[in-house]
């Protein structure tokens, strides 16, 4: 859930009101002389941040991460589809507030995995689902922005990605996903060493274009160190357009990425996360025909690897990330509107990338067990003529589970390229 913690209306006025008010757009991201006065020592800086009041729906949020944290150690983690859902979090949000077609993941039948399901049930039924109301708006994403505490030259500022929930309307999730999230910021934290994302805490951190920063879950960022107004605004940009797939859509609780592919099976009812965005609006517009070079790129890369797995090859090396090439056109001018078919482009390169870690895992389950290949090549044949059925793949009388499990993410990533490539 967005924590809008110092605009919140429930919330007492601190007498030096340097909070950032909604409806006070911009104001508190400058660094202020009479501001750095009042505050002239570290102490009264500790007792301000002491004598902050949250807002009283704000705790739930610690609630909901401690289900989360148990959740997942359950979870087999395989992200296959088997179940009906593109992640093994999507299945698990659905399970969470009591969603009919959430009935059971079939890896959860396998003998590794026993006493698990039983797990997962007791779990789900100790959960009471709280209804929230989200939060006011910040504009632009500002919350609230003040002076650091050693250098008033300096700013501290909580920024949040709108996560499409207008103020006041019930909201069931957090607002990114969190596998999703470090996913995606793989494209950050491969090139500066000082920046870490973590799918077990649920947030990332680290040092990003000079600023100390803080990526959480709930939608916030946290910067301290920032230079400059101009400067924290443009890395907010920046960052919420490297994790805006990451939205949860608060109607089915799928993740952006799959919303935009169509993997929901709402189809095409008005998706909350769809208009997701603070320093950015997500619009219905573009052409596939402009992706063309980089559609055709992640098939040859795909078929590729499908042909290697095949012939018991091994891939070449690492090539650069097809997932970072469009996150990369996405941040090099900030746009501020962010077409649809772009953000398809971007789900395509990610399950393409999530097939080819699948691959990746069918190579080790080879090396073990020769006689799996023959399955395996029945598998890859349905999946190159369209005939792969994921509803038989998913029988807990399937010998061959698991390969299943990685197979259908091939075959996912095969059926969204097609439907671009059309």
């Amino acid at each position: 859930m967005v924590i809008a913690s110092e605009t919140s209306s429930d919330m007492e006025q601190h007498p030096l009101d340097i909070s950032l008010r909604a409806g006070f757009p911009h104001k508190g991201l400058e660094s202020s002389e009479a501001v750095c006065t009042m505050m002239d020592t570290k102490g009264k800086l500790q007792e301000f941040t002491r004598s902050i009041t949250y807002p009283k729906w704000s705790r739930v949020v610690g609630i909901m991460s401690s289900i989360w944290t148990r959740i997942e150690k359950v979870m087999p983690g395989l992200n296959c589809g088997l179940c009906g859902y593109p992640t093994c979090a999507s299945f698990t949000r659905a399970l969470l507030v009591r969603e009919p077609t959430a009935t059971a993941c079939p890896i959860l039948s396998l003998p590794d995995y026993a006493g698990r399901t039983e797990e997962l049930k007791d779990l789900v039924e100790s959960w009471h689902p709280v209804e929230n109301l989200a939060p006011e708006r910040p504009e632009e994403g500002i919350v609230l922005s003040k002076p650091c505490s050693d250098a008033s030259h300096l700013l501290m500022a909580d920024l949040c990605i709108f996560n499409g929930i207008e103020t006041g309307q019930p909201m069931r999730f957090n607002t990114l996903d969190s596998g999703v999230m470090c996913d995606l910021l793989k494209c950050v934290t491969r090139k500066v060493e000082n920046f870490k994302c973590s799918r077990g805490l649920s947030y990332a951190w680290g040092d990003f274009e000079e600023i100390k920063l803080h990526v959480l879950k709930d939608g916030r960022v946290r910067m301290r160190r920032a230079p400059g107004r101009e400067h924290a605004l443009r890395v907010f940009a920046r960052i919420e357009r490297l994790v805006i797939g990451a939205a949860i859509c608060d109607c089915c609780g799928y993740d952006l990425l799959s919303v935009a592919v169509g993997l929901s099976p709402r189809g095409e009812r008005d998706h909350t996360v769809m208009r997701a965005g603070s320093s950015l609006r997500i619009v219905k517009s573009g052409e596939v025909s402009d992706w063309a070079e980089a559609l055709n790129r992640q098939h040859e890369t795909l078929t590729d690897a499908i042909t290697s797995l095949r012939n018991g090859g091994h891939p070449e090396g690492e090539k650069t990330s097809l997932v970072c090439e469009i996150l990369d056109t996405m941040i090099r001018d900030l746009a501020p509107e962010i077409e649809t078919t772009t953000l398809r482009v971007l789900a395509s390169a990610y399950f393409v990338e999530d097939a080819l870690h699948a691959i990746d895992a069918i190579r080790e389950i080879l090396e073990g067990d020769s006689a799996a290949k023959s399955e395996l090549d029945r598998m890859v044949d349905q999946i190159e003529s369209g005939t792969f059925d994921m509803q038989s793949q998913r029988s807990p009388g399937n010998s061959s589970l698991i390969l299943s499990a990685y197979a259908n993410r091939i075959n996912r990533a095969m059926s969204v390229l097609a439907g671009l490539r059309e």
